[in-house]
């Protein structure tokens, strides 16, 4: 089992991100947890910008709808966009069909 430890940016979202990233990487860490929507930048520069730290990224993905009825809709969606950042076919097809059991 591989351990990572990771610093989720809950209190610091007013840091930009690189900024963010450099503190997390100067303390030690070897992740963050980022909630993907919440930021400006695209999915390709989050990727890049994790990279170039030399950090893996461990997405939060809240759904999002009135109703059950929205919510597959919202994962696919959300889960689509964290997939720009690396492939998630598996995970993907791994999640249509927990969502429809």
């Amino acid at each position: 089992m591989r351990v990572i430890f990771a610093k989720a940016n809950w209190e610091a979202r007013e840091l930009p991100l690189p900024e963010f990233l450099r503190r997390r990487r100067s303390e030690g860490f070897s992740a963050t947890e980022i909630l993907i929507p919440a930021l400006t930048e695209s999915p390709e520069q989050i990727r890049e910008l994790h990279a170039a730290a030399g950090l893996e990224l461990v997405a939060q993905i809240a759904t999002a709808g009135a109703t059950p009825g929205e919510q597959p809709a919202s994962i696919r969606q959300r889960l689509s966009t964290c997939g720009r950042m690396r492939s998630f076919d598996r995970e993907l097809s791994h999640w249509d069909r927990l969502l429809y059991v």
